[in-house]
């Protein structure tokens, strides 16, 4: 079997593993669900090199303690033992990525492909999402301290990849005080995920690991224009797509009058922001012989991820004040 055939079979049943714990109320189907999800993303994984083999391993670990722990939780919820929700939580916590058990994510998320990459922040997101919105937990206090913590750890970061897993930490800290308000979680992952893509797809074509690669490198002023997009957008930059994403949970926040996460949201957006576009600014003026008032040089296929940003911030606003 060839490998694009290897990959596209594992990747078929991972969204069909998705698709299981999204379509069930059975707590047992949805953990059934989420360990076909997990067994089929490994083998994405594998690859010859000694780095990913021990991310691979690493990620195996963490992620059979935390499901063994989720099944024990499920057995003492079922025979109404003490501190179920705790070790339940607990499971999902790590699971999710959320600070201060975010640890696993930033180690393994170096030496992952692009594809990986997307998977482990998107797609396998939702059916954990889906289980706590459903339990209706609630711990604002983790919240407030996943976007505290992925704030100031991106401050002295220079790689795209560890940037991308830390604005993850950062999303799941602002998603998850929504989920207690029944407020469209889907949306929120909808739009996230857009905007990774678009940053992934670039990653890719430009082949860039490091922010200081768009300063040795030559690329086209449209792609630096394009990643620039793409980081003031994660930042929460109006219009374009990621400020609808803060500004649906800030809104629901002030309905329930939640001022210390508003104010805490306030605080890291501000901090993320002044990251993003520090390092836009290198990319956009620093390092290169072209001229950065030529426009000549854009094509159609240059600006799709510019219009797409743009076009879509009335979509979304229609979208939430429909939720």
């Amino acid at each position: 079997m060839s490998l694009n055939s290897y990959n596209m079979m594992f990747t078929s049943i991972m969204i069909l593993g998705v698709m299981i714990s999204l379509s069930s109320n059975n707590l047992f189907m949805i953990w059934l669900g989420l360990e076909i999800t997990f067994m089929s993303f490994m083998p994405t994984l594998s690859k010859s090199t000694k780095l990913m083999s021990h991310s691979s391993m690493k990620y195996f670990i963490i992620q059979s303690i935390s499901s063994l722990m989720m099944m024990l939780g499920m057995l003492m919820m079922l025979n109404d033992l003490m501190h179920t929700n705790f070790i339940l939580m607990f499971s999902l916590i790590i699971k999710i990525a959320l600070a201060p058990f975010h640890t696993w994510l930033i180690m393994i998320i170096d030496n992952m492909n692009v594809n990986s990459m997307f998977m482990l922040i998107t797609i396998m997101k939702f059916p954990l999402i889906n289980l706590i919105s459903i339990m209706m937990m609630k711990f604002d206090l983790l919240c407030m301290f996943s976007m505290i913590c992925s704030s100031l750890c991106s401050l002295n970061q220079t790689s795209i990849r560890k940037l991308i897993a830390y604005s993850s930490v950062f999303n799941m800290g602002l998603l998850m005080p929504s989920l207690m308000m029944n407020s469209s979680w889907i949306n929120f992952m909808t739009i996230y995920s857009l905007i990774l893509l678009s940053m992934f797809i670039l990653i890719n074509k430009c082949n860039i690991n490091f922010i200081n690669q768009t300063l040795i490198n030559e690329h086209s002023i449209m792609l630096k224009i394009n990643m620039f997009i793409l980081l003031i957008s994660m930042g929460g930059m109006p219009p374009l797509m990621g400020f609808t994403l803060k500004l649906i949970i800030i809104e629901k926040l002030t309905m329930v009058n939640n001022y210390m996460m508003i104010m805490t949201i306030s605080i890291t957006s501000v901090i993320m922001m002044f990251i993003y576009i520090r390092l836009s600014f290198l990319i956009i003026m620093f390092s290169s012989i072209k001229n950065k008032w030529n426009l000549n040089i854009i094509n159609k296929n240059s600006m799709i991820i510019f219009i797409m940003n743009l076009t879509w911030f009335p979509i979304l606003i229609l979208m939430k004040c429909m939720t």
